[in-house]
Parts: C-alpha cells; structure tokens; sequence
C-alpha cells in the first residue's frame, strides 16, 4: 500500500469524499430544489420530458423505466444535481465503510497496482462514481471496477477511468479474479415491486422474510453478487429500508445460504449489512 491508502485521523473519515462532492458542487439540497435547479438547466421540453421519465419510474420501479430515467440523467449531465438529495446519507454510509474497506484491503496479501493481480474492489451500481473517486483518493493500490446496467453510466465510469465488470464474468465467476471488495450502495433495491409499501406493516417473522423476497429479491441478488467475492473479501450492502425489522431478516435469509452476514453500524438501526463466506 502506498501512503495514500493511510487512514486520516478520527472524524476526518469523510474528507476524500468530501472533496469529491466539492469537485462537482454536490451540496445538501431537497428534491423540491433538485427540480427547481432542474428547472433552470433544461429546456421546456427536456424539463417535460424529466419530470415524466422520473414519474413513470417512481410509479413503475421496473428495469425499463430505470435506464431511461438515468439514461437521460447522464445524457443530460445531471448525474451530481440528482446526488445533492442523498449528500447526507452517502457520508454517512462512507464515514462507516471507509475503515472496513482498510481493514480488508490491508489484510489481503500484499499487492501492487502495477503486479498482474493487484487487490481489487467493484461497485455494483456505481451511479456517477462518488464512491469510486473518493476510494482512488484514498487508495491507489488497487484496481477499482464499475458495474450498472445503464448504458449512459457504464460510459460515464468507463470515461472515469474505472475498469468495466464484463457481463461473462456475472455468468461464469472466475475465483482467481474475484474481488476483495463489493459495494451495493442503495442498488440492489431501485428495482422492486413493493408499490403498496406492505413492508412497512407490523408482519410476523416468516411473512416479513417471504415479502422482502417477493418485492426486492435481495437474498437472490446477493448470494449471485457473492459469487464474486474473494475467500477473504466482503461484500457491502446498503439500502434505506425503514425498518430494522427487515434488515433481521434479511440477515437471517443470507445465512440460511451458507453465508457469513452482519450488521454495518447498530443493530437497533443498521444502515446495512457486510455479507463475507464462512472462512472470510
């Protein structure tokens, strides 16, 4: 590891990150104000055109409806007006990740970018690559890769300079290319079909574990991304679920998959879970 991958002192876990935000004027900002600033940037017709694309995929959070909306968000250049809303959240997730993120990359066995297998992390969903960035601030010995299925993004990090996960690779997992690192940042749950919010009702146990499922298809989608892990990498998982409730269950359906599983932050209010195999 070279000196960039040494952590700042307690309380400044957040400045790479920061920065970051500040390269792109990523300040707080409501959703209200989002669409104003939305507003002033577009045409009438391209404004039209946001408002219902962003419609169509709130009220239909399908695959189809998700790439035309961040298609035309990256088309259009939006990718950092629309992460102004979650500026808070995604410090927070990073303020708890970034030591955890040390902690596996400086237990792996020494590595160098320049060597044929250097330690390697992979951000499923990776968006406009904030995470990205501020880990390439943080860490330079390591070989960073980027996954969405949005086309216009999958550009985007490609122009970054972030390598591309190969679609092969998701179908036939290669262990001796495998990451040591795996993010799901508030991705794995933008598709779903829990319009009727029933998860947010009192359920018993079973019923809650049987809708989570149903809806979100969480267990499904992150026993397939761990696939990817290396023996002694782990994978990061979060999402705004608004129930601790969810997050017990959760944990409880990965393990009953042979997977070790944990909660990231409290267990009285997770921001997520660290899922990892056995001998991890």
């Amino acid at each position: 590891m070279s000196d960039s991958s040494v952590l700042p002192p307690p309380g400044e876990l957040d400045y790479s990150l920061k920065n970051v935000f500040a390269t792109y004027h990523i300040v707080p900002r409501t959703w209200s104000e989002i669409i104003c600033r939305m507003e002033q940037r577009l045409n009438s017709a391209d404004f039209e055109r946001f408002k219902k694309l962003h419609q169509y995929f709130v009220e239909y959070p399908a695959e189809s409806t998700l790439r035309s909306f961040y298609d035309f968000i990256f088309k259009q250049g939006l990718q950092y007006e629309i992460a102004a809303q979650r500026y808070y959240r995604l410090l927070n997730i990073w303020k708890m990740l970034l030591p955890a993120i040390f902690k596996i990359l400086s237990d792996s066995p020494a590595r160098r970018a320049d060597e044929p297998n250097p330690c390697t992390l992979l951000d499923v969903g990776c968006g406009a690559c904030l995470f990205l960035e501020a880990l390439q601030l943080q860490f330079s010995a390591v070989g960073f890769y980027a996954y969405d299925i949005c086309e216009q993004i999958r550009l985007h990090a490609k122009q970054k300079g972030f390598s591309l996960l190969e679609e092969d690779r998701l179908i036939k997992p290669n262990s001796a290319e495998n990451f040591d690192c795996i993010l799901c940042i508030d991705s794995l749950g933008e598709i779903h079909c829990d319009e009727d919010s029933l998860l947010l009702e009192p359920n018993d146990p079973e019923r809650t574990k049987q809708l989570l499922e149903e809806r979100y298809a969480f267990t499904e989608q992150l026993v397939n991304w761990s696939r990817l892990l290396s023996n002694r990498g782990k994978l990061f998982f979060c999402e705004p679920l608004k129930r601790a409730s969810l997050f017990k269950a959760l944990k409880e359906m990965i393990q009953n998959q042979g997977l070790d599983c944990e909660y990231l932050d409290h267990e009285e209010n997770p921001l997520g879970l660290v899922i990892s195999h056995p001998s991890a």
